[in-house]
């Protein structure tokens, strides 16, 4: 079964009144952040790419101005386009109405396979489709993804108060492996395969209850920034941080050497990648996570005790050779694994010695699908 089919079947199996004629079906993936940790929103570097796992709508127009969402996931919602947003969902219709969009009213029903809280930005997934809805069936598929991301971005700030940057819904829009500059916004696509095999180790530790943690982090950046008097942390030099480093807290201090260090880290590794150097893109990918725990301090989960340092510890001991690192915001969530080649024995072996922390999986070749999917024909019901 082909990773489209499967969304289908999910369909089926609990809207089946959506795969007659009339509806529209988009798929938006979950987003893995390769290598730049808290970038984003500091003008700095990411490299990222789609997930294969990620939420798949079937959409239609109703002909009038409310929009009615269904979902196995998300809170049923029915708003119309003259409310107050008062959801992350109408604050996007609401985004994208104020840029001049054309909008009406539409019914989209959500399915999907990314878990909440699991650190693949399952709301940069959502707010995509409610974005993708309105660009294809009102917009002829016109609107530009800087203008799909931002209105997804906003939204979680106008309603969940999240000092959220662009990365989330810039990755999950993209066509591959690609550079993100938060800076200049000149993205840059660097390849559609990877020359590593992905895993992912979910864990029980959801940080969908740590907005502070996160941003507290956002907190400690801005100090940096206020006191130089910049928009971006990318506007100033390591060596600035440094000469004034009696200025700020060893955790303010640390972090902001966090952000200098991970931007270098990018850029070697799109050398490497460039190379095909997987060797040295493991090491700058084990680094990275080295920097989070040690100077960022985003991995300890308050709820989930020694959970996630137990499971970095058991990988490496299986995978001496492989990478691992948390993803996303921290705090809990997921570890995105870099194999260069799969132990069958060693996996079951660690997914064994970890089971009681979350679940470990080997992630689908990587595949980019279109925004858009087409209905197979032996899915096709009979309408009544």
């Amino acid at each position: 079964m082909s990773l489209s089919d499967k969304y289908f079947y999910l369909l089926k199996e609990k809207f089946p009144q959506t795969l007659i004629s009339g509806y529209r079906y988009f798929f938006s993936p979950g987003r893995l952040e390769i290598i730049g940790n808290h970038e984003d929103y500091n003008g700095g570097l990411t490299i990222a790419c789609p997930a294969s796992l990620g939420l798949f709508s079937a959409v239609k127009p109703n002909e009038s101005n409310v929009i009615n969402l269904y979902s196995d996931g998300f809170p049923e919602e029915h708003f119309s386009l003259e409310d107050k947003p008062t959801s992350v969902a109408s604050q996007v219709i609401w985004n994208l109405k104020d840029k001049g969009y054309k909008v009406s009213g539409f019914d989209i029903y959500i399915v999907g396979d990314l878990p909440v809280g699991s650190g693949l930005s399952s709301s940069a997934s959502f707010e995509n489709l409610i974005s993708l809805s309105v660009s294809y069936l009102f917009n002829d598929g016109q609107i530009p993804v800087i203008d799909l991301a931002t209105a997804g971005m906003l939204s979680e700030r106008t309603i969940l108060h999240k000092g959220s940057g662009l990365l989330d819904q810039k990755a999950s829009l993209a066509d591959g492996l690609t550079l993100f500059d938060f800076k200049t916004g000149r993205d840059r696509l660097l390849g559609k395969t990877l020359p590593f095999k992905l895993g992912l180790f979910i864990t029980n530790a959801g940080h969908q209850d740590l907005s502070h943690l996160y941003q507290d982090i956002v907190n400690n950046f801005n100090e940096i920034k206020n006191y130089f008097k910049v928009i971006n942390l990318s506007d100033i030099h390591l060596k600035d941080l440094l000469e004034n480093r009696d200025k700020f807290s060893e955790k303010v201090f640390n972090r902001g050497l966090h952000f200098f260090t991970s931007y270098e880290r990018v850029l070697f590794f799109i050398e490497a990648y460039k190379e095909n150097d997987l060797d040295s893109m493991i090491l700058l990918f084990n680094q990275e996570e080295e920097s989070q725990e040690k100077y960022l301090k985003n991995i300890a989960n308050p709820t989930f005790n020694n959970g996630i340092m137990d499971i970095l510890t058991s990988f490496r001991k299986y995978f001496p050779s492989s990478g691992i690192r948390l993803i996303g915001g921290g705090f809990g969530g997921s570890l995105l694994c870099l194999f260069k080649e799969i132990d069958e024995d060693k996996i079951k072996r660690f997914k064994e010695e970890t089971k009681d922390y979350g679940s470990f999986n080997l992630l689908d070749d990587f595949e980019i699908k279109q925004k858009e999917q087409f209905l197979p024909s032996s899915l096709v019901a009979k309408e009544k």
